[in-house]
C-alpha cells in the first residue's frame, strides 16, 4: 500500500498502517519496528557503498553505543554489499578492518554476519578484498576465519584457551613460542604467515593518532 501510495516512506509510516489494520498478529511485527525506529540506523537518504569505498582513504564505521544485535546487523549488510560489488568491479579493491571480530565471526553461535565472515575469509581475496579480524579473543573467533589468516601479528596474549586457538590456527608456531607469546612486552608482536619463512618479532611504533580506548577512572587520583 505504501510503495502504491509514495515512493518514500519511513519505519513509522509502516508502524501506522499497520496500526490501522487492527490485526492482533501485526502486534510482534509492530515491537519490532519500534525497536528499529527507536535505534534510529536508518536514514532517508543513505551512504551509499560507493562513497565508503574510495582509493586510498579509510572509512572508520562507529558502532559504539550501537546494541549488538544491530551492529551485527550493520556489518552484515555492509560486508554483503562490499562483497557483492567488489565481485563485479564496482568498487576499487580494498580491504575490510574489523574490531572485536569474536563478536561478528563468534567460534560458538551463530550471529547475522557469521556466514559473510567465513565466505569473505575463504574467496575474498580472489576478487581483492582482503579481509583483516582484530580480537583480544582469539578462542572466541570462528576457527574456520582465522585458518584462513595468511599473516598473523599476535601481541602478547595469557589466556590459556586464547594461546591454544592462536597455536591450532597458525601453521609453524611451537608450544616454546606460545610461551613467548604469554611474555611480550608492551608494543612487541610475533608476525609469521605465507611470506614469511619463520616467524618474526616486530616492535610496533608509538602511535601518532590521538588514543581513544583508555578506560573510564571511577575515582580520580
Amino acid at each position: 500500500l505504501l510503495r502504491q501510495a509514495t515512493k518514500d516512506y519511513t519505519i513509522r509510516d509502516i508502524i501506522r498502517v499497520l496500526e490501522r489494520e487492527d490485526d492482533p498478529q501485526n502486534a510482534s511485527l509492530i515491537d519490532e519496528l519500534e525497536y528499529l525506529s527507536e535505534v534510529e540506523i536508518f536514514a532517508k537518504e543513505g551512504t551509499r557503498i560507493d562513497e565508503l569505498v574510495i582509493k586510498g582513504k579509510t572509512t572508520i564505521i562507529n558502532l559504539k553505543g550501537v546494541p549488538p544485535d544491530i551492529q551485527e546487523l550493520v556489518v552484515n549488510r555492509l560486508a554483503t554489499a562490499m562483497f557483492e560489488l567488489r565481485k563485479v568491479g564496482r568498487i576499487p579493491p580494498m580491504m575490510l578492518v574489523v574490531e572485536e571480530a569474536h563478536n561478528f565471526c563468534p567460534q560458538v553461535g551463530q550471529v547475522a554476519s557469521s556466514k559473510v565472515f567465513r565466505t569473505l575469509a575463504s574467496e575474498g581475496r580472489k576478487f581483492g578484498l582482503g579481509l583483516v579480524v582484530i580480537t583480544q579473543r582469539a578462542a572466541k573467533v570462528d576457527k574456520n576465519v582465522l585458518s584462513q589468516c595468511n599473516t598473523q601479528i599476535i601481541l602478547k596474549v595469557t589466556n590459556p584457551n586464547d594461546l591454544k586457538a592462536i597455536i591450532a590456527s597458525v601453521e609453524g608456531l611451537t608450544t616454546a613460542m606460545a610461551e613467548e607469546i604469554s611474555r611480550l612486552p608492551i608494543g612487541v608482536a610475533i608476525m609469521t604467515g605465507g611470506g614469511l619463512q619463520m616467524p618474526l618479532m616486530v616492535e610496533v611504533r608509538p602511535r601518532e593518532t590521538r588514543h581513544g580506548g583508555e578506560s573510564v577512572k571511577v575515582i580520580e587520583d
